[in-house]
């Protein structure tokens, strides 16, 4: 029996991303995404004529994919824990489309039609609680607080909602704005998919598509390094009296009466706790 490390290698890409490069396609799709999130509140005066609507119902029109999108960050938040930026980016943005599209062609002609269609709009505003836990990962504690600070220019996506889905939809019409937004969502989602990388050393344990039980934990700080961890698993050798090679043919027990294997996968697990993957064989 044997106990080797193993460091977790990025086998995505064979070229280093860039944090810079990783915080300005982030704050592009945190932008991209709210634009299309407040495509309802700068047309809800257009939709209070046309619709006849009550000052209650023009509100709950433009209510319903605020509250969704704050409250849908919370499920969302944990799917990016689990999955990662790199694959929530793309799918909040791809998701967004339908809203977009069926408001935009039928939705804004009812006021069902605006509730159903603000209700899944909401998953827009969403791409916040994907964005923050992505770019934090990629910069060191003394850099986050400056690079959250400039992902959040990305709410400016709002003001591009409001400078323009009325322009639009008066001059082009009022389909416009949101098959607009529907096509630089689609866009992002495909340079997301091409650009975007998890950072190294956060990496979620598990992947759609991956095999959860051969998933180790991401490796942290300099206890990364196959030396410092190798340092560490003969550390641990030493305090449980463990021989050095580890040979298969000797069984001696501990002082606590336990065999020497046990004492073996206690090493592996505190090595394992240490960082990176221990694979016993």
């Amino acid at each position: 029996m044997s106990v080797t490390f193993e460091t977790a290698t990025d086998v995505s890409t064979s070229r280093p991303a860039r944090p810079a490069v990783m915080l300005g396609v982030a704050a592009l799709g945190f932008a991209i995404n709210f634009w299309a999130w407040a495509l309802l509140s700068p047309l809800a005066v257009r939709f209070r004529t046309d619709l006849k609507l009550s000052s209650f119902e023009q509100a709950l029109v433009v209510a319903v994919p605020v509250i969704v999108g704050s409250l849908g960050r919370i499920p969302v938040g944990a799917m990016t824990d689990r999955y990662g930026g790199r694959i929530m980016f793309p799918v909040i943005s791809l998701i967004t489309v339908v809203p977009v599209l069926f408001l935009g062609l039928a939705g804004h002609s009812s006021l069902a039609g605006l509730l159903v269609g603000g209700f899944f709009l909401g998953v827009g505003g969403t791409a916040f609680a994907v964005g923050v836990p992505f770019v934090n990962a990629w910069f060191p504690p003394e850099r986050r607080g400056l690079a959250i600070g400039m992902f959040g220019v990305g709410m400016g996506g709002t003001a591009i909602s409001a400078l323009t889905t009325v322009r639009l939809a008066e001059s082009v019409g009022l389909k416009a704005p949101f098959l607009l937004t529907a096509a630089a969502l689609v866009a992002y989602a495909g340079v997301a998919a091409l650009v975007l990388r998890d950072a190294p050393g956060a990496r979620p344990e598990h992947r759609l598509g991956a095999d959860p039980a051969s998933s180790g934990p991401p490796a942290q700080g300099h206890l990364a390094g196959i030396g410092a961890v190798r340092d560490r698993i003969r550390r641990v050798r030493r305090l449980l009296g463990l021989p050095a090679d580890l040979p298969e043919n000797r069984l001696r027990a501990d002082p606590d009466g336990r065999s020497q294997q046990d004492g073996r996968l206690r090493a592996a697990r505190r090595a394992h706790a240490a960082g990176g993957r221990v694979v016993v064989r």
